[in-house]
């Protein structure tokens, strides 16, 4: 009959991580108690921290009222932002909630953080659903994230992990303008095929004018020099060859 509790306060105010168990005598009479605790915001951050992803990328726990039970990334940049007060650790005090814009762009909340509303990864996991979301949602900062979120029934908590929209599609950015670049390269040989089909259709045409002089047909070159170039002709209705000189 062990219990685990996570999220629990010593008396040097640390959040801690426990389990405890019952001593029984033969006659099943409870007659002491065993337990120990180590320090959850070391522990279980560092345990979660491994599944951090990129650079803006964090993995947290946080309970069925949506309050961390481990630590964040970058606990000091969330003081900044005034979601907890300067000597509070994340665990225990900062809740995940929706601020309802990006805190770090300068957006001003106007709801106390006790009433804002879950992010809705906290309203999907605290009602023991798991899943994703790709498309995008505000997290407790009011960034725009991609997640993936799993209650543990058996702990009582969820686990979830978030990156920050830009940098989870980045590579689709890289695809998209790679792709973009292909369709203008296929657009500009095609406008190039057509040019120069164009002016092959006027050379062509340019060169059968430039064969035909009157009643002769230049047949090929046979001679040239620096005063001109000398062909070898047919007339139209003489059958004997004829050499025509053009300066």
């Amino acid at each position: 009959e062990r219990q685990f509790v996570f999220g629990s306060r010593t008396r040097t105010d640390d959040p801690v991580m426990a389990v405890a168990t019952p001593v029984r005598r033969d006659d099943g009479q409870t007659m002491a108690g065993l337990a120990f605790a180590f320090d959850a915001d070391a522990e279980l951050t560092q345990l979660l921290s491994t599944a951090t992803l990129g650079k803006t990328g964090e993995t947290y726990a946080f309970d069925k009222d949506a309050v961390l039970l481990s630590n964040v990334r970058e606990p000091d940049a969330v003081r900044e932002l005034g979601l907890l007060r300067p000597s509070e650790q994340p665990a225990l005090n900062l809740q995940v909630r929706d601020p309802g814009g990006n805190l770090a762009t300068g957006f001003q909340a106007s709801q106390d953080s006790a009433v804002q509303p879950r992010t809705k990864m906290a309203v999907a996991a605290t009602a023991g659903i798991n899943g994703q979301n790709l498309d995008g949602y505000r997290n407790y900062r009011g960034a725009r994230v991609v997640g993936a979120w799993q209650w543990l029934p058996e702990y009582g908590f969820a686990v979830g992990v978030e990156m920050e929209h830009r940098e989870a599609y980045r590579p689709l950015d890289y695809v998209r303008k790679a792709f973009s670049a292909v369709v203008a390269l296929v657009v500009l040989t095609a406008i190039a095929a057509v040019f120069l089909s164009d002016r092959t259709t006027r050379l062509q045409r340019q060169f059968r004018q430039t064969r035909q002089l009157g009643q002769y047909t230049l047949e090929r070159l046979i001679g040239q020099g620096g005063m001109g170039n000398v062909y070898l002709a047919r007339h139209a209705m003489l059958a004997r060859p004829t050499a025509i000189k053009l300066l």
